[in-house]
């Protein structure tokens, strides 16, 4: 295994909508680069948004994560915002052309 994620469907409390929360993510350090932890990520926002949700937070723990400038940045080439110390995506609005990124080594 190169890598994995998880999340679910939340309760947001500043709204009557769910939204879909990336609770852990990883991929090993020897594939970052290769578009894996954003082809997970694709996988996850098009399940979500095909149950009706529209609302994506991904969120980057500094303290936990070897590499947090490159997971914000990687967040913030795709079309994240940061919101609240998380990474929002408005999945209505870029789901449009999602595919994995060619490799970056």
């Amino acid at each position: 295994m190169v890598g994995w994620v998880a999340g679910q469907a939340l309760d947001y409390a500043f709204s009557d909508e769910k939204i879909f929360s990336i609770s852990a993510w990883d991929v090993d350090p020897d594939w970052l680069g290769w578009g894996i932890g954003w082809t997970l990520m694709t996988k996850l926002m098009s399940f979500a948004k095909s149950k009706g949700l529209r609302w994506f937070t991904v969120g980057v723990n500094p303290d936990a994560s070897p590499y947090p400038e490159r997971a914000y940045q990687a967040l913030q080439k795709h079309g994240f915002k940061e919101f609240e110390r998380s990474f929002l995506i408005d999945l209505n609005a870029n789901m449009g052309s999602v595919s994995a990124p060619s490799p970056q080594k």
